[in-house]
C-alpha cells in the first residue's frame, strides 16, 4: 500500500479504479485556491504572469469547487448506500469523516501551536472544534472552509438519517437542496444590506450551503435518476460554455463588492458545477499516463496541501530577508509552491494515508459507491476541502 502511494505521487503509476475526471476537478481547484494566496507577483515574463493569473484573480472560487465537488462525492456515497441497503448508518459515516479529516488537521494544529510563536488560545479551540468561521482564528483563517464542510456534512447526514427514519417523501432531497439553493443568495443579499462585513458573509456557513447543496443535487440525480443524468451529457458543450463565460463574470468582479458577495458566490458554484460536467466522463486522462499521475498525485496530496500552503508561506516569509527574497518575485512564488507541495507530501504519506488504511480495515465502506455507468468512485473532496481514499 506504501509503495503503491509513493508511485502514485510520484506520478510513476496511477491507481486503477479512480475516476481521473474527477481528479483533474479537485486538482484545478487546489491549485486555484493556493494561487489565491501564492499567485500575486510583481515581476516575471508575460508568459509566467499569465499563468499565475487565473490563481492570482480568481483562486478564491477554488473554494467553491471544492464544495461542489466534496457535495458531489460525499452525496453519493450516502445516496449509494441508501440505494444498494436501503439504510444509512450515520454513526460509521462520521466516523470515517473522523479518520479522514482529524489526524492530519489536529497535527497541523499540534505543529503550529510548537513553531508558530502564535498563543494557542488564539486559534487552536477554534480550528479544532470548527468553528473558525464564525470565530476568526489569529492564524490558519483559511481553514474557515473546512468548518463550512464540517457543518454540511452533519446536517446532510443527520437529514438523511431522519429521511429512512421517517420514510419521508423522496422528494425532500432535491427540494431541500434546491431551498438552500434560493435561500442562501437572499441571507447574502440581507447581510449585505444590514452591512455586515463582507469576510464574514464569505465565511459563515448558512451563506454558503448554496454550493454544496448543488453538489448534493447532482448525487441525487445521479443515483436516483439514471436515465435523466446520463442525458445531461448530452450538453457538454453547453457546460463548457457556461463554465467559460462564469469564469469571465468572475475575471471581471470583487468578491467583496456587493454583486460579488451575493450572486457571485451564485455564479462561481454555477460555474463550478459546469466546468465538473463539462469534463466528467470524458475519457480526457489515459489512465497510467503522465498527465493522469499527475493529477492523481496533485489529488491525492490536496487536502494536505489546503491545510499547509498557508503555513509554510508564512515561515517563507519570515526567512525571506535572509535568503535575500523579497514576496512578489517569481523565485519566491516558486520556492512557495515547491515547499508546500514538500510539506503536503510528507503529510499525506505519513500522516492521511495511514488513518486512511486503519479507517478502512475498521469501518469499511458499506456500500461499494457505484454508479451504473461510473464504475469507479472518487470518495471525498474536503478541501476540501474535502477528498479514491481521500
Amino acid at each position: 500500500m506504501r509503495v503503491s502511494l509513493l508511485k502514485n505521487i510520484f506520478f510513476l503509476r496511477s491507481e486503477p479504479k479512480r475516476e481521473i475526471e474527477l481528479d483533474f476537478v479537485r486538482a484545478i481547484a487546489i491549485l486555484l485556491a493556493v494561487g489565491w494566496h501564492f499567485n500575486h507577483v510583481a515581476s516575471g515574463s508575460f508568459v509566467s504572469r499569465a499563468i499565475l493569473l487565473p490563481g492570482a484573480a480568481i483562486g478564491w472560487a477554488g473554494v467553491d469547487l471544492f464544495f461542489v465537488l466534496s457535495g458531489f462525492l460525499i452525496g453519493r456515497i450516502i445516496f449509494c448506500e441508501l440505494r444498494d441497503k436501503g439504510s444509512f448508518d450515520l454513526k460509521r459515516f462520521y466516523i470515517r469523516r473522523f479518520f479522514k479529516l482529524w489526524p492530519l488537521l489536529y497535527m497541523s494544529l499540534f505543529a503550529l501551536a510548537v513553531f508558530s510563536g502564535e498563543p494557542p488560545f488564539q486559534y487552536v479551540p477554534q480550528i479544532a472544534f470548527h468553528v473558525q468561521n464564525y470565530f476568526a482564528p489569529s492564524i490558519a483563517n483559511h481553514l474557515w472552509s473546512l468548518a463550512v464542510e464540517e457543518h454540511f456534512y452533519l446536517i446532510v447526514a443527520v437529514l438523511l438519517s431522519l429521511f429512512v427514519r421517517f420514510r419521508w417523501s423522496e422528494r425532500v432531497v432535491p427540494t431541500s437542496c434546491m431551498l438552500a439553493i434560493v435561500i442562501a443568495p437572499i441571507l447574502r443579499a440581507i447581510a449585505n444590506d444590514i452591512g455586515m462585513n463582507p469576510v464574514e458573509i464569505q465565511w459563515q456557513t448558512q451563506f454558503r450551503v448554496d454550493s454544496l447543496a448543488a453538489g448534493v443535487l447532482l448525487a441525487w440525480i445521479a443515483v436516483f435518476r439514471e436515465q435523466f443524468w446520463n442525458r445531461t451529457f448530452r450538453f457538454r458543450t453547453l457546460f463548457a460554455v457556461i463554465a467559460v463565460l462564469g469564469s469571465a463574470v468572475l475575471f471581471n468582479s470583487d468578491k467583496y463588492s456587493y454583486f460579488g458577495s451575493t450572486i457571485g458566490y451564485s455564479v462561481a458554484y454555477v460555474t463550478s458545477a459546469a466546468f465538473m460536467l463539462s469534463v466528467y466522463r470524458t475519457r480526457l486522462f489515459t489512465s497510467g499516463s503522465w498527465p493522469s499521475r499527475l493529477v492523481v498525485g496533485i489529488s491525492m496530496i490536496s487536502y494536505a496541501m489546503y491545510i499547509w500552503h498557508v503555513p509554510v508561506a508564512g515561515f517563507l516569509a519570515r526567512i525571506a530577508p535572509r535568503l535575500g527574497l523579497q514576496e512578489g518575485q517569481l523565485i519566491y512564488v516558486g520556492l512557495c509552491y515547491s515547499l508546500s507541495f514538500l510539506v503536503a507530501y510528507l503529510a499525506t504519506v505519513i500522516i492521511e494515508q495511514p488513518s486512511l488504511v486503519l479507517r478502512d480495515k475498521l469501518f469499511p465502506r458499506k456500500s461499494n459507491g457505484e454508479l451504473p455507468a461510473a464504475k469507479a468512485l472518487t470518495e471525498e473532496a474536503p478541501l476540501a476541502p474535502a477528498t479514491n481514499n481521500l
